[in-house]
């Protein structure tokens, strides 16, 4: 109790010097920049909200004014405006010349000069001509089409098509029907840079395009910045929304231990909202199996994923004392090596949000698990665990949002050692913890961001295990913060916090702790009850210079963005380069912790009395998403702020 005092005086003294000196430094000061604000990457983000909006009306607007357009009062089936028009009565043709505008259906057209046949509907049109439909639109020197058949031809035309991206450049493209198109001499990408080199591009003699369904190209060269690295005589590619069954690109290779290697996935949409990939995997020195993957949205609140891989492991062969052949695989440090000739490995992530008798509720489901150790090491999935984990862990988290501030969490973690002895490693079956956070302005609304932030954690955690000791912690951790900043010139925090930890144990036991620098043992002696409070006092100041680069479409980095698979949904605007210089004071008093139990690193708090400081840079991207509407229609996703957080607990030596 006496340090407890101890330290309460000191907190309480050390914030009150603080805040009187920095009323003292800027009682003038008027606020004349807007404070930081984290929440936005760059500047321009505060109004993101409003240039969707935006965005969406003009697209709506388009849609509208096509359907305006085309929809006729007078019952003709297409309306031409133009500077001059007159009427052929030998021909029956009418000739336009001079901001010629065309509305038949839902297309629109523009040309510099044009005629219609009033009796064939056979339109031609010339110079600067502009096609818009709601599925595609085109520029072309010379476009001539039927406006019953919609059938026709272009001359020397780029066409967007909204299905797939796909952008074409075509010396000739004719209309075959409605939906399908034939090119000649054509370039084909789907990156939206400079039309002259873009990052990439396929080169074919000819193609055949169908909307909502194949596209196909005939003696076909792929181009990296219009230079030619492979050729081939006839390639398909999908032209649709909707997804579609059916195989997906294979992957071959040759290995000395482990003979062909070969894998085909095949895609399996089963309906809208589920699907399914099953991959055979061959390796003809070493396995055959099988990988499952599937994947089901029940609501935008929730969905699950799953997998299974199986493979047996008969065709690697065995050593003279019948143990599997290794095939070079490392086991150095392994506490059990062996393999099983039949190996499965699984995981399943179920996420649910709802409402429990008017509580909201959120629930989260990370299950994975390996029949042997060197499963991860030998067979990459890192849906399961990466090749160099040290666990395979399986998470648990239901949360209740008791209120505004308040969650009560009950979850279970299960930890498969890969190094070490199973028996030995400790499982949180279960833990349940309430934490609050609260905020409260004492100071009022001020220029410096003061008030007071308070975070309240209590937790019980049941550790088990099938040897040695086992016990639980009951654990309060108090956590009272002053965020400030002056200006938009500097930020910082100034926090206080105490935690209590009581321990109790199945029986007593021992605890053996090594030095790291000197390597010598200690054996500690362990009741089956105890106890510590360990408080501490963190400060941080620090400020960020920032400047943005705005990127320019033809620029280099432009072009290395859009070879990449982000580059087809996402535009690279700017950079953002901060320079963040910081310091930090962080004091912790020493407190005698060797008789306590340590079932994870928050069990010893070491002493501190430090003062650090640094420079951290930061370079950021900001890109553009190329297709955010459909059809003036908004993707259905939450803001970021609005969706709740859940920090699962990660396993801990």
């Amino acid at each position: 109790m006496k340090l407890i005092r101890s330290f309460v005086s000191v907190f309480l003294s050390t914030v009150t010097v603080f805040f009187s000196l920095v009323f003292f430094l800027v009682s003038n000061a008027l606020s004349q920049i807007e404070p930081p604000d984290r929440r936005y990457l760059f500047q321009s983000d505060r109004n993101s909200r409003v240039s969707k909006i935006q965005q969406r009306q003009r697209v709506k607007e388009r849609r509208e004014r096509i359907k305006q357009k085309s929809s006729r009062e007078d019952g003709k089936p297409y309306n031409i405006e133009a500077s001059s028009l007159n009427y052929d009565n030998e021909t029956q043709t009418l000739n336009a010349d001079g901001e010629l505008s065309l509305t038949y259906l839902t297309t629109v057209a523009e040309a510099s000069k044009g005629s219609i046949n009033s009796v064939t509907n056979d339109v031609y049109l010339e110079g600067n001509v502009r096609i818009e439909d709601l599925d595609f639109d085109l520029t072309a020197d010379v476009v001539e089409l039927n406006l019953d058949s919609e059938t026709g031809v272009m001359k020397n035309a780029r066409m967007n098509l909204e299905q797939g991206n796909y952008k074409l450049d075509s010396e000739i493209i004719q209309r075959i029907n409605k939906d399908t198109f034939r090119f000649e001499d054509v370039d084909l990408t789907t990156c939206d840079c400079d039309e002259d080199c873009p990052p990439w591009k396929i080169n074919a003699s000819e193609a055949m395009v169908q909307s909502e369904g194949y596209g196909e190209v005939w003696d076909a060269t792929l181009n990296f910045s219009n230079i030619p690295v492979f050729y081939v005589p006839y390639l398909i590619f999908p032209v649709k929304n909707q997804r579609q069954s059916g195989f997906l690109p294979p992957t071959f290779g040759v290995g000395g231990q482990r003979g062909l290697e070969l894998s085909a996935p095949f895609f399996w949409n089963i309906n809208e909202s589920t699907d399914a990939t099953i991959t055979s995997v061959i390796q003809t020195s070493s396995r055959l199996g099988l990988d499952l993957e599937f994947r089901k949205v029940f609501s935008q609140k929730s969905s699950v994923e799953a997998g299974l891989v199986y493979l047996n492991e008969s065709l690697r062969g065995r050593n003279a004392d019948g143990t599997p052949n290794l095939q070079g695989t490392v086991t150095d440090g392994y506490f059990d090596p062996s393999i099983d000739e039949d190996r499965i490995g699984f995981y399943v992530d179920h996420n649910w949000q709802g409402k429990i008798g008017g509580v909201d509720f959120q629930w989260i489901l990370d299950g994975n698990f390996v029949s042997d150790d060197l499963l991860p090491r030998e067979y990459e999935k890192n849906e399961i665990a990466f090749f160099n984990s040290r666990f395979v862990t399986s998470n648990a988290v239901a949360r209740a949002f008791l209120n505004d501030t308040t969650t009560l969490d009950v979850s279970t973690e299960w930890n498969q050692a890969i190094l070490d002895d199973d028996d030995l490693i400790f499982q949180r079956l279960p833990e349940i913890t309430l934490n609050s956070l609260n905020i409260f302005r004492p100071f009022g609304n001020n220029d410096y961001g003061l008030k007071l932030i308070s975070r309240s954690n209590l937790s019980y955690v049941n550790f088990e295990r099938d040897a040695n000791f086992k016990g639980s912690r009951a654990e309060v951790h108090q956590t009272l913060s002053v965020p400030f900043y002056f200006q938009n010139y500097f930020e910082g925090t100034l926090d206080g916090s105490i935690r209590a930890s009581s321990y109790s144990l199945s029986r007593d036991g021992s605890l053996t702790l090594t030095n790291a620098e000197t390597g010598e043992s200690e054996e500690f002696l362990l009741s089956g009850s105890s106890g510590r409070v360990v408080p501490a006092i963190n400060f941080r100041v620090g400020t960020v210079l920032e400047k943005v680069y705005d990127v320019s479409d033809s620029s280099f980095l432009q072009a290395i963005h859009d070879v990449g698979r982000r580059g087809r949904a996402g535009q690279l605007k700017r950079f953002k380069h901060t320079i963040e210089p910081f310091g930090r004071y962080q004091f912790i008093p020493n407190v005698n912790q060797n008789d306590t139990p340590l079932f994870d690193s928050f069990d010893r708090i070491a002493s501190r009395n430090v003062v650090s400081y640094g420079i951290v840079q930061r370079l950021f991207s900001r890109t553009k998403g190329r297709s955010e509407y459909l059809y003036g229609i908004e993707e259905i996703t939450p803001e970021l702020n609005d969706l709740p957080s859940t920090v699962l607990p990660s396993p801990l030596e």
